[in-house]
């Protein structure tokens, strides 16, 4: 409704606006606000006072944060913005670099770890063929064998597929 306003005036009013101050831009509405065009814009207009003086709602005034990990990450992403007195955007980044650097050490051990499993692959992978072929045979004793001479060669080589959970091993 607001834009076909602005499009009939457009249309009927075809004056140049530099031509000096005899012609009207339509599109400066000196007495229409933005929230004039949405319906129920007084309770809006209420709303933004409010919050307005009262400040930035808290995260938990809106019935966001809590104990899950979401909430937890925005009750610090909350406390970081207001305690830190920087910008949503900032303290985004801020919180993200941080956590980055928490699970660093986790990354390069995870990193390393994959290394020196990619280096044994062929050995991990006839291994597991011979598995494959006791498995259709029932033989349990020679698959209790395979399975000791893999953790073997795990042990020989310091890796294991599990082993990223443990950081100072």
């Amino acid at each position: 409704m607001f834009f076909k306003k602005i499009y009939l005036l457009s249309v009927v009013d075809n004056t140049d606006p530099l031509q000096g101050d005899q012609g009207t831009n339509p599109f400066l509405q000196e007495n229409m606000s933005a929230l004039d065009s949405i319906p129920n814009s007084e309770m809006l207009k209420d709303m933004a006072d409010t919050v307005t003086s009262v400040g930035e709602p808290s995260l938990s005034s809106l019935g966001l944060g809590g104990w899950s990990p979401i909430g937890l990450i925005q009750q610090c992403l909350e406390l970081v913005h207001v305690y830190g007195d920087i910008s949503w955007c900032a303290s985004i980044v801020l919180v993200t670099v941080c956590f980055r650097l928490l699970v660093l050490p986790l990354t390069i051990r995870a990193s390393a770890n994959a290394a020196k499993l990619n280096n044994i692959r062929p050995e991990i992978e006839e291994i597991q063929a011979k598995m494959r072929e006791l498995r259709n045979s029932q033989d349990s004793v020679a698959g209790a064998a395979l399975v000791a001479q893999m953790k073997h060669l795990y042990k020989k080589h310091d890796c294991n597929p599990f082993k990223v959970w443990r950081l100072f091993s």
